[in-house]
């Protein structure tokens, strides 16, 4: 049975997961507010704090797994690594 997920797809989840935080991140910092920015964040940030954290863990068993596609994946580890660490620590800097 071939696998649903791959290198590439993950690539491109951790890339959009990284993506939406450092779009909060940004919209944070500059200080931009708006009602549907304020909804859309509270709908979507729990739902992919828990992917985030999901897809690393597939990704680090699909490094050890997996031998074909191992670039992809390991960028895919290393992204989704760096964009929890920031997150989890963002919580405790305010």
């Amino acid at each position: 049975m071939k696998n649903l997920i791959d290198g590439k797809r993950l690539l491109i989840i951790s890339i959009v997961i990284c993506l939406y935080f450092l779009t909060l991140f940004v919209l944070d910092f500059y200080n931009i507010t708006n009602v549907l920015i304020g909804a859309v964040a509270e709908i979507f940030t729990f739902p992919l704090l828990l992917a985030e954290i999901f897809f690393l863990i597939l990704g680090i068993v699909l490094l050890f797994k997996q031998s074909d596609q191992k670039t992809f994946i390991v960028i895919s580890v290393l992204a989704l690594s760096l964009c929890t660490a920031l997150t989890i620590g963002s919580f405790f800097l305010k």
